[in-house]
């Protein structure tokens, strides 16, 4: 079932924000982001030791699912070292994703629940905001750790139903 506003238009849950429904666009990354975006990406696989030109988007997934298990067991990490873990994870997880499966990075404009960098299919149906979702993992150890699933669901298609332009948010 799902939540409702006051006005009785759903309401989705995000980094425990409201996102509502409404008015939801998207525009391409501005060069200087993009430009950071594949710094990140370098620099998340070069910190697992992958070899990017050889590693295929499972085998990526798979390291990133394994760093982010170990560093959930671990001793808690400064605030600092966790937010540039989380972004150099979150940019090569959300990279892997559009590698394998066509989806595209973007800056995706909420409406009234801001903008946020994310991934989003090519017909804007689903989107998911791949450095919050990370991040998310890292902060919260009572979260299920769900990386590897949401991406093999992904790759085999199972996805929620959304219409067209929806923008509905997983992860």
């Amino acid at each position: 079932m799902a939540v409702e506003t006051a006005s009785g238009a759903p309401v989705l849950q995000t980094m425990n924000r409201e996102v509502r429904s409404v008015e939801r666009s998207d525009t391409p990354l501005k060069p200087e982001v993009k430009e950071e975006l594949e710094t990140c990406v370098k620099a998340g696989s070069e910190m697992l030791g992958l070899d990017l030109a050889a590693a295929s988007p499972d085998d990526i997934q798979e390291c990133v699912f394994q760093k982010i298990g170990t560093v959930r067991e671990s001793s808690d990490l400064p605030e600092h070292e966790r937010q540039e873990l989380g972004l150099l994870l979150g940019c090569l997880w959300g990279q892997t994703v559009c590698d394998r499966l066509g989806w595209q990075w973007a800056q995706i404009d909420f409406a009234e629940g801001g903008e946020f960098y994310g991934i989003v299919t090519p017909d804007r149906s689903h989107a998911i905001l791949p450095l919050h979702y990370i991040d998310g993992l890292l902060k919260d150890r009572e979260k299920d750790h769900t990386s590897l699933l949401l991406y093999n669901m992904l790759v085999a298609g199972k996805l929620p139903p959304a219409e067209a332009g929806e923008y509905s948010v997983l992860g």
